[in-house]
């Protein structure tokens, strides 16, 4: 079973040739192989250079993906899919705040051919309490809204470490450009009918002064996606 590993970046080149590197090294279930596809978000520092120095050793596992200018996250996700040859897709940050030893544990839910997704979990683990309180509160907010709004169960609905079987997404259409494909991923899953599951992960977060780049802003926008997601369905019934 071939797990493509997404990586979309943009100016990443303090942590990117490090997260690669330890993706790279990480260990996965007995029986999957991994498939690299990166894609560079219109990157102006030496994120870029990392990033092909990286897919040079790697020729026949990795590519690289080069958009003229930066769009978002989800513009490069989009480009990153279309890309990825994988049974599985998984979602790495360009940063260092999501740790590649849970890609196992994560990994291993599939042995079960009824799980189609399967996301990490902040909130399940030790390291809640390294979040900083705004962006704890606000993922609650998020993950409640879309419980609300979906009949889900999920805990950490902005989780960066999202998985998924390829399948999942056959006759779903993402649009999203920006941060907010996350939410359109995860309200896209639910209004198809899979079921969410989540497993502990570890999280480290970053200072803004190290890069971060989601804003508070981003969690607006997100409940407006995963809302108007829910009101279209309830349009499409007959």
């Amino acid at each position: 079973m071939l797990v493509s590993i997404i990586t979309p970046f943009f100016n990443e080149e303090q942590t990117l040739a490090r997260i690669l590197e330890r993706a790279a090294a990480a260990a996965l279930p007995e029986g999957m192989t991994r498939q690299f596809v990166l894609v560079d978000d219109g990157s102006t520092d030496g994120s870029h250079a990392a990033a092909a120095s990286f897919v040079d050793r790697r020729p026949d596992s990795a590519r690289l993906i080069r958009l003229p200018h930066n769009r978002g996250k989800g513009a490069a996700m989009r480009s990153g899919l279309a890309a990825a040859t994988g049974d599985i897709v998984l979602i790495q940050d360009a940063d260092l705040e999501w740790d590649p030893a849970d890609y196992v544990r994560l990994l291993s839910s599939y042995a079960d051919p009824a799980v189609m997704v399967v996301f990490g979990s902040r909130l399940l683990g030790r390291d809640a309490r390294t979040i900083y309180y705004h962006y704890y509160a606000g993922g609650r907010l998020l993950s409640a809204c879309t419980n609300l709004l979906f009949g889900s169960r999920i805990t950490d609905e902005p989780t960066g470490m999202k998985s998924f079987r390829r399948s999942a997404l056959d006759g779903i259409t993402l649009t999203a450009d920006g941060f907010d494909f996350d939410p359109e991923l995860t309200g896209r899953l639910l209004q198809a009918g899979y079921t969410i599951h989540e497993i502990p992960v570890h999280y480290q977060p970053r200072t803004f002064r190290e890069g971060k780049k989601v804003r508070p802003r981003d969690g607006v926008a997100a409940l407006r996606v995963l809302f108007g997601i829910r009101l279209e369905g309830r349009r499409r019934r007959p």
